[in-house]
């Protein structure tokens, strides 16, 4: 029995070729091994159940910082996938958790109430390995004030006012613009009709705080008249007159009363001599109102 057989011949370049590839290959898989080595194999851990698992740390936490009005809390959430659980922390290293989640659906902490600026740090847990702790920074704003309110609070009809705050940037505000308005800025008070009319400055709120707002109170009072004089203004030395206003409550009051005297309340003259003396009949002012007379 006869057996036939064929011989190549491999040319030289081509064994060198094959050769070089050969090289290649077992120098990529020994690095890869180290590196494999360096990452993986020292997470090798048994588990209960005797079998070896890898357990690969999870990637840091993604989250932003918030800002909140003083007193308040905050909620601090993150925004990417969480592996294991988060756990929150006051410091950056060290410490006992201040919360942990309870899956990893559960990505937000709320705070304390909050009256400086303050620090916390949240890790990715993914038993028993963690990812690096990350700073999120709360950022707190002082309460607004509308400061102490100040000035005149009952005028005339035909008067003003001005009203002004220790503390500035705020707004005025009329709450009755038919009996009197207000500058927003300035605070001068322009009375349009009689009453008592609420005016209120108001402090825009920032940085998670709402607007503050006080209020102080104007009573306006219409203006007094004397009214319309009447009597008879030429008499004898031995005669009398009574003048009289269709404005009730005010005072006569002579000017001269050497010449003739008046009863303050009825308006009886009495002649002392010859003579011109002015006879003035004045109705006290009230509410910030002067006095008024004719």
């Amino acid at each position: 029995m006869q057996i036939a057989f064929t011989t190549k011949t491999i040319k030289p370049d081509l064994m060198k070729n094959h050769f070089k590839f050969l090289i290649i290959t077992i120098v990529f898989l020994i690095s890869f091994f180290n590196s494999f080595e360096a990452i993986a194999f020292e997470k090798f851990k048994e588990n209960k159940s005797g079998k070896l698992c890898i357990n690969l740390n999870p990637g840091n936490p993604s989250i932003s910082g918030v800002t909140i009005c003083s007193g308040s809390t905050a909620n601090l959430t993150v925004s990417s996938t969480v592996e294991g659980v988060l756990r929150w922390y006051a410091s950056e290293t060290g410490g006992d958790p201040l919360y942990t989640g309870s899956d990893a659906n559960d990505v937000t902490y709320v705070t304390g109430n909050l009256t400086s600026t303050t620090s916390f740090w949240v890790e990715d847990f993914n038993d028993p390995d963690a990812s690096s702790r990350v700073e999120v920074v709360v950022t707190v704003t002082a309460t607004p004030s509308a400061g102490t309110l100040s000035g005149t609070e009952g005028i005339c009809s035909n008067g003003t006012t001005t009203f002004t705050s220790s503390v500035t940037g705020g707004v005025w505000s009329s709450g009755n613009a038919d009996s009197a308005t207000i500058n927003s800025t300035t605070g001068v008070v322009t009375p349009l009709g009689t009453g008592s009319v609420m005016m209120t400055y108001t402090v825009a709120g920032t940085g998670g705080c709402s607007n503050v707002s006080d209020s102080i109170v104007v009573t306006i009072t219409a203006a007094p008249v004397a009214g319309t004089l009447s009597g008879v203004q030429n008499i004898c030395s031995n005669g009398t007159t009574t003048f009289s206003s269709d404005v009730t409550g005010g005072a006569w009051s002579s000017a001269t009363a050497s010449v003739a005297t008046i009863d303050e309340t009825s308006g009886e003259v009495t002649v002392v001599g010859a003579g011109t003396s002015m006879m003035t009949y004045t109705v006290t002012g009230i509410g910030g109102c002067s006095d008024v007379s004719d």
